[in-house]
C-alpha cells in the first residue's frame, strides 16, 4: 500500500520522473489499478502519446462512471488528434 501513496506524493511535488517510475511499477504489479493507469497516462503523454491514449482507455473500462477517467481519455484523444499540442503531464 505504500507505493501508491509514495507515487501520488511524488506527483503532487512535481517529481515527475520519479513518479513515473513508481507508476510504471504499480501498473506492472497491478495492471487493473485504474488510478495508476490514469496517472501514468498523464506522465507518459509527452514521450509516448499513443501509449498514453492506450493507458487512458483502460481505467474507463474498469470504472465507466468516473468523470476523472473520462476526462483523461478525452484529453488524450484530443492530444492524439492534434500532434502539435505541447501540453504538460502533471494532471492527477
Amino acid at each position: 500500500l505504500a507505493r501508491p501513496q509514495f507515487a501520488l506524493l511524488l506527483l503532487r511535488f512535481h517529481e515527475l520522473a520519479a513518479a513515473r517510475e513508481q507508476y510504471e511499477q504499480l501498473v506492472r504489479d497491478h495492471p487493473d489499478d485504474a488510478l495508476a493507469l490514469n496517472n501514468l497516462s498523464w506522465l507518459v503523454v509527452k514521450d509516448s502519446p499513443a501509449r498514453s491514449l492506450s493507458l487512458a482507455r483502460r481505467p474507463v473500462q474498469r470504472a465507466p462512471t468516473s468523470p476523472d477517467y473520462w476526462d483523461t481519455l478525452g484529453c488524450m484523444q484530443l492530444r492524439q488528434s492534434d500532434p502539435g499540442h505541447n501540453g504538460g503531464s502533471s494532471h492527477a
